[in-house]
């Protein structure tokens, strides 16, 4: 007679099944594992390109392949990379070279300092020039005047104060020229009298610098006509060319001498 199966026995076979399909499974990851990790510990032992060296893994036994000399792959990794030693001599000239460029840039910069300075120093004849103008002496002021410094030695004069009062006249003349200055001192003054009554006189040229012309100094002048005054006059008595009918006096326009011919009715001339 057949022994009839009862439930616990299919539940052992089932456990049993079950148990044996996982212990294949097992199996079978561990195969796979193990062959995985044979690859990553032959790729780890397998030298780089670089280092020029091959190292036979002890746990494979060495093939034909493997006994061959492994070939000499140093030239071809230097012509794609060269050492670092070479890389750091190229290197070096290109930071020299851009030092070079920003010292060259420094200089460029400082370039408009020196043209600041260079238009700082083309002021200078400016104020030079300004200084003569600002220092004038008393000549400068009667430019338009003229400065007769010819000395006639017959003149007579006196010293005065701080120059020369010219006195008269020692022989007959027909032109007079009162310099500016006689025997080096400054003539300030034509005096009271010094020319009246000298009948070939006609001509009168006075010097800028002398400041007046005194009482009847060129009166009874019966030819006198061309009588030049400079602007330096400032004080001319009324009477000067009393007598002296055909005189011009000549000057600068709106002098003091402009003033006194046309206060006393005589011709005025601009020179």
């Amino acid at each position: 007679m057949s022994k009839k199966t009862t439930g616990t026995d299919i539940g052992y076979r089932a456990y049993f099944a079950a148990f044996a399909v996982m212990v294949i499974i097992v199996i079978a990851a561990i195969c796979v594992l193990s062959g995985c990790l044979d690859e990553v510990i032959f790729k780890a032992q397998v030298p780089s390109a670089g280092s020029g060296q091959i190292e036979n893994d002890p746990l494979e036994t060495p093939s034909v392949s493997d006994t061959q000399p492994a070939p000499d792959t140093s030239a071809l990794t230097y012509e794609s990379e060269p050492p670092f030693a070479d890389t750091e001599a190229v290197s070096e000239p290109i930071e020299t070279e851009k030092e070079t460029e920003k010292e060259t840039e420094e200089d460029t910069t400082k370039a408009p300092e020196t043209t600041t300075r260079e238009t700082d120093t083309t002021k200078t004849p400016d104020t030079v020039k300004t200084t003569p103008e600002e220092t004038t002496t008393e000549e400068e002021n009667y430019d338009r005047d003229e400065i007769f410094t010819e000395q006639d030695d017959y003149i007579l004069y006196s010293y005065e104060n701080d120059g020369l009062v010219i006195t008269g006249y020692d022989t007959h003349a027909t032109k007079i020229t009162i310099a500016k200055k006689l025997d080096g001192v400054e003539v300030r003054a034509v005096g009271s009298k010094a020319f009246e009554g000298l009948g070939s006189l006609s001509e009168v040229r006075i010097s800028a610098g002398v400041r007046s012309i005194g009482s009847k100094a060129f009166a009874n002048c019966s030819v006198l006509n061309y009588v030049f005054i400079p602007s330096s006059v400032k004080d001319i008595a009324s009477n000067a060319f009393e007598g002296s009918t055909d005189v011009v006096i000549y000057g600068i326009k709106g002098s003091y001498a402009e003033h006194f011919a046309s206060d006393n009715g005589l011709e005025f001339k601009e020179q």
